[in-house]
């Protein structure tokens, strides 16, 4: 069995070329092939992963742009809800009475 591959070019004029490649050669271009191969395979599902995650990230930036506009309006209740217990405790001091006002969430009992 020969070592090596004869190829020959026979172009439409002129003479024809004979070209002997050896086995091994051969044999390295199919790896460096499929070397390229699992690396451009690779390649294209790092990019698919990349690519899920920008599109997770426009989502995420969205759903946080909501959920600050959400917890602002959240503060400003707090705010508000304590001015009004501020003003019905002075309320109720200038009458003259006893105020007890619980923090919320304890237990008031009467």
């Amino acid at each position: 069995m020969s070592r090596r591959i004869s190829i020959i070019i026979v172009p439409e004029s002129g003479q024809s070329r004979r070209y002997k490649i050896p086995i091994y050669w051969i044999k390295i271009g199919i790896g460096v092939c499929a070397l390229l191969l699992v690396v451009v395979v690779l390649s294209v599902l790092a990019y698919a992963r990349l690519i899920s995650k920008a599109l997770d990230r426009d989502h995420l930036i969205a759903e946080n742009e909501r959920l600050r506009a959400e917890n602002r309006r959240i503060v400003t209740l707090a705010e508000e809800v304590e001015q009004s217990r501020k003003s019905l405790e002075r309320i109720i001091r200038s009458f003259g009475g006893k105020i007890d006002m619980k923090q919320p969430g304890g237990d008031e009992t009467r």
